[in-house]
């Protein structure tokens, strides 16, 4: 899957019993593993030294530290060994990434095989046409004899 700019977080994550287990720190690493999975790093072919490595430094935690967090969070089942965010094709979409879809509309509409797009004008209210309305609305008293 490409580089994400962005994830998915559904707002469940709020009130899931799972997350409400996890102390603060360890919803903020997992929140933290979800954007590395989105850059694309928990996928990169480096070695698993570095790897460890790298996420620590990102979740702001020296190795033992990490090495403990990340017990936390596989005995929860919200990551496997590898540190892969469980559930993540679930999610996240290719479609949530548009650079492959606007390269192919580009690349078409280059070669002439796209249509236009109906640009549907928004009618103008003219000063008048509000006048009249709101004389509609709030017609004057009438007069008494």
């Amino acid at each position: 899957m490409p580089h994400m700019p962005w994830i998915r977080l559904y707002v469940e994550f709020a009130t899931d019993p799972v997350i409400q287990s996890l102390s603060f720190e360890d919803q903020r690493h997992y929140i933290l593993v979800l954007c590395l999975k989105g850059q694309n790093v928990l996928d990169r072919d480096i070695p698993t030294a570095n790897r460890e490595r790298l996420i620590a430094r990102t979740l702001g935690l020296d190795p033992e530290a990490a090495r403990e967090a990340k017990r936390r969070l596989m005995e929860v089942k919200l990551i496997e060994k590898d540190w892969q965010p469980r559930g993540w094709n679930n999610r996240q979409f290719d479609s949530d990434h548009s650079t492959p879809r606007v390269s192919k509309y580009r690349k078409t509409k280059k070669a002439g095989n796209v249509a236009a797009p109906f640009l549907k004008r928004r009618e103008t209210v003219t000063e008048t046409d509000q006048n009249r309305t709101e004389q509609n609305r709030n017609p004057p008293p009438s007069k008494s004899p």
